[in-house]
C-alpha cells in the first residue's frame, strides 16, 4: 500500500476488486501481476521443501486457514526475500528488485489514470 499511497492514489479504489471494508482494492489489483512472482513462488517453495506443512495451520472462524506464529514468520521472510529478488525487464540495463518494480508499476498506473501514459503489466518470465 505504501507504493500506492506514495503515488497519491487511494488504495481502497480499485479497478478489478470490489471495494470492501478494510480491503484495499487497488492494492489487491496491483498485486495481481506480482502474485505468481512473489506470493505463489514463496508458498510453493516453503511447502515443496517441507518448511510449512498442513500441521502449521488451523481452521479459522471464516472458513479459511490461519497459520501459526512460526509458519507466519517463515512466510513473511519468504515474501520479503522474493520482493528483494532482482528481475531484468526487456530493454533495461540492470535488474531491479521486485519491490522496486512494484513501486514502478504504481507510478505507471497513476500516469495511466491521468492519461499521461499507457499501463502495461510486467512481462512474465
Amino acid at each position: 500500500m505504501l507504493a500506492i499511497r506514495s503515488q497519491g492514489l487511494d488504495p481502497a479504489l480499485g479497478c478489478l476488486h470490489q471495494p470492501h471494508h478494510d480491503q484495499p482494492a487497488l492494492a489487491l489489483d496491483l498485486m495481481e501481476e506480482f502474485r505468481p512472482l512473489v506470493v505463489d513462488a514463496a508458498v510453493l517453495d516453503l511447502t515443496r521443501h517441507g518448511r510449512i506443512t498442513a500441521q502449521d495451520g488451523s481452521d479459522d472462524d471464516q472458513g479459511g486457514i490461519r497459520l501459526g506464529t512460526g509458519a507466519r514468520s517463515l512466510l513473511i521472510q519468504a515474501l520479503e526475500s522474493r520482493l528483494a529478488t532482482p528481475r531484468t525487464l526487456p530493454g533495461a540495463d540492470q535488474p531491479l528488485p521486485l519491490r522496486v518494480l512494484l513501486r514502478r508499476q504504481a507510478r505507471l498506473l497513476r500516469e495511466a489514470l491521468y492519461g499521461r501514459a499507457a499501463f502495461s503489466p510486467l512481462p512474465l518470465p
